[in-house]
């Protein structure tokens, strides 16, 4: 079961409030959080807020995405690069976040994130794809993880 929520651009203390809420209700589902703003280009959660809304990008994560068993990703974008990093959240679950964005690239040369996720071999592989140029980025923005724990039901 995945459950997919979509947060503003630095996002504010009501949507958060409101985030919280959801996830909450569905402790069974996989939840990937999307967002337009969270890792910098150095693989870090970003300190501030990028002069928008009244939470920093540091407090949505300690506020919300670190509390909640149930969240398995982060995708995010804003930074005109390719990161990632893996932190545990407050109940021992691994958080996966991403960063993709070549739109400063080439024009974007149409760039895509492509997410193989593969519940039953418990990894999530991902890889940039341009169906422009019809080729696959060779540099660091290809990358796996490995021995994923999916959300199969209720954790305590």
């Amino acid at each position: 079961k995945w459950l997919v929520l979509t947060l503003e651009f630095c996002a504010r203390q009501e949507s958060v409030d409101w985030a919280n809420q959801v996830i909450a209700k569905y402790p069974t589902y996989n939840v990937i959080v999307l967002t337009h703003f969270h890792l910098t280009s150095k693989g870090e959660i970003a300190p501030g807020n990028a002069g928008y809304g009244n939470l920093t990008v540091q407090s949505v994560y300690d506020q919300l995405i670190s509390k909640h068993p149930n969240v398995l990703m982060v995708l995010s974008g804003h930074v005109g690069t390719s990161a990632y990093r893996t932190d545990l959240g407050e109940k021992g679950n691994r958080i996966y976040q991403i960063l993709q964005d070549y739109q400063g690239e080439d024009l974007g040369g149409g760039y895509i994130r492509l997410l193989e996720i593969d519940p039953e071999a418990k990894t999530i592989s991902a890889k940039m794809y341009s169906p422009y140029y019809r080729k696959t980025k060779t540099d660091f923005s290809q990358f796996s993880f490995s021995a994923v724990e999916f959300v199969t039901k209720k954790r305590n």
